[in-house]
């Protein structure tokens, strides 16, 4: 280029190019030259096109884009709060990577990113390219439920950075089923009107906007209450069939009920275990004994009170013969009415005694015969 000025514009240059530029003075027929003075530059880098924040994290947005026309040798990141201050940037990133994930970012944060083409001169870039994102809410913390018979109580920690609102989900849980589900600013909240003795799942999302924190969930039974009235549907000498009905609070509800037998004379207690029935047989039981039944509601850790019945098996009746032998020093004692009196009604008294004190314990008969 010739030019009668002390600067010119050189055009049709390829963006991001580095130039040697060199300048000597002539004479006006142009038959002499001066020295040449050089300088070298790079042209400014095109604007990256197409930029897209997608996939976000609590603390961390996927970030793509298209690199423009020319030369580059990197990509600068820079990430801008609300307050339009910078916390985060990223440079000199491989020219030839096109895409990243920021990370470390505060949660439930609107940003805006940008992203500039660079050239190997700190002072030469390209015009900046920005979109609009979002990280998503926190995870919420100390997820409590505390359950009653009809009620569960929830509590949380809100988590840190910004969120909108909380959604609570109440599912039954043995058949994946929701019941409810609540959208609320703050904790606590409470689930009313459920089954007793039942497990429910309760799960807590942070929202913001559409974007959407972490699930949190907890399970948790409601406390049973007692099954309906026991009663004794059939017995024999070694058996006993045992049936109840399940609490009208829990109906629909899959319950465990733990069913106990006690017996005072031949002291034995034994507990069975019974899932989703409402009857079970006693097998091996003991003739002619009393036995002392109750029913509870299991639920987790947690146990109903009792419902409770007594009933005495089949008597396997049995014939004690007893003999005695008397001797005494006194001729003809044991021949004596008073004396034979006095001996029985002795004995009388001591099987009264021993017996009496297992009434309805276990069942017996005393029938004296004298010879």
């Amino acid at each position: 280029m010739t030019t009668h000025t002390e600067s010119a514009v050189v055009k049709g240059l390829i963006p991001g190019g580095n130039y040697i530029f060199e300048v000597n003075a002539k004479v006006e027929d142009e038959s002499i030259e001066g020295d040449p003075l050089n300088i070298s530059s790079y042209t400014k880098p095109g604007k990256v096109s197409n930029l897209n924040a997608s996939d976000p994290t609590t603390d961390s947005v996927h970030l793509q884009w298209e690199p423009p026309a020319g030369n580059i040798s990197g990509f600068r990141v820079d990430v801008f709060n609300e307050e339009n201050v910078n916390i985060k940037t990223l440079i000199n990133i491989n020219a030839n990577k096109t895409s990243l994930r920021v990370t470390a970012l505060p949660p439930g944060a609107k940003l805006w990113m940008s992203v500039v083409a660079l050239v190997p001169d700190a002072f030469v870039k390209g015009e900046p390219s920005t979109v609009m994102a979002f990280t998503s809410p926190g995870d919420v913390a100390d997820l409590e439920l505390v359950p009653a018979a009809y009620t569960i109580k929830v509590t949380w920690t809100a988590p840190e950075g910004n969120y909108e609102t909380f959604s609570v989900q109440l599912n039954l849980t043995a058949l994946e089923q929701e019941v409810e589900k609540k959208e609320q600013n703050a904790s606590p909240l409470s689930f009313t009107g459920l089954k007793a003795g039942a497990e429910y799942t309760v799960t807590v999302t942070t929202l913001n906007g559409y974007l959407k924190s972490q699930p949190r969930n907890r399970r948790v039974f409601t406390l049973p209450v007692p099954p309906e009235p026991a009663k004794i549907d059939n017995f024999t000498e070694s058996n006993i069939t045992l049936s109840w009905g399940a609490p009208k609070a829990s109906q629909g509800v899959e319950l465990t009920y733990l069913v106990k037998y006690t017996t005072q004379f031949w002291n034995l207690t034994k507990t069975e275990t019974v899932k989703n029935a409402t009857t079970y047989i006693f097998h091996g039981l003991h003739a002619g004994t009393n036995y002392d039944f109750e029913v509870r509601v299991k639920a987790g850790t947690q146990e109903s009170s009792p419902v409770t019945v007594s009933w005495m098996t089949t008597p396997n009746k049995r014939v004690l013969t007893i003999t005695m032998k008397c001797s005494s020093s006194k001729p003809l004692s044991c021949e004596d009415n008073h004396t034979q009196s006095e001996v029985l009604s002795k004995l009388r008294e001591h099987f009264r005694k021993e017996f009496y004190k297992k009434i309805n314990i276990v069942f017996w008969e005393l029938d004296w015969r004298e010879a």
